[in-house]
């Protein structure tokens, strides 16, 4: 089980017990926490198929999208990617084909309207969804 401990900006990584495991190899040793590389207010964190960890928060005080980022981590605790931009969400969900998908700030339109569609069970706007894919590159 991993553990976004956001004060201390680190993972950690427990058995099923409770217990702390060495699940890092690429960590210091020995191995049951992953210092977090980027300075910022975290936020989420969510695993990927392929076991990639992906963490996301804002810099600054958070009021501008483009304060909003995501640091990807392999499985051993290595950098993969960090301070993508763009991913301005609350939290996050990712699945095994490493797209992400968040509740964004928009309403869902009901069919066939542009008008926001509210939920009849709590006569409020429901949230759409949003999906980031990953890219190959330029």
């Amino acid at each position: 089980m991993l553990v976004l401990e956001a004060a201390a900006q680190q993972i950690s990584a427990f058995d099923l017990n409770g217990n702390p495991a060495p699940y890092f190899t690429a960590a210091p040793d020995p191995g049951y926490t992953l210092p977090l590389v980027s300075d910022g207010t975290y936020l989420d964190m969510a695993v990927d198929g392929a076991e990639q960890v992906y963490v996301l928060y804002f810099t600054g005080t958070g009021a501008a999208p483009a304060d909003y980022r995501v640091d990807v981590y392999n499985a051993d605790g290595s950098p993969l990617a960090t301070r993508s931009p763009g991913v301005n969400v609350p939290h996050l969900a990712v699945d095994y084909w490493r797209s992400i998908f968040a509740a964004n700030y928009a309403p869902l339109a009901a069919l066939g309207t542009t008008a926001a569609h509210i939920s009849p069970a709590l006569g409020v706007p429901e949230p759409s969804l949003s999906r980031f894919d990953p890219t190959t590159g330029p």
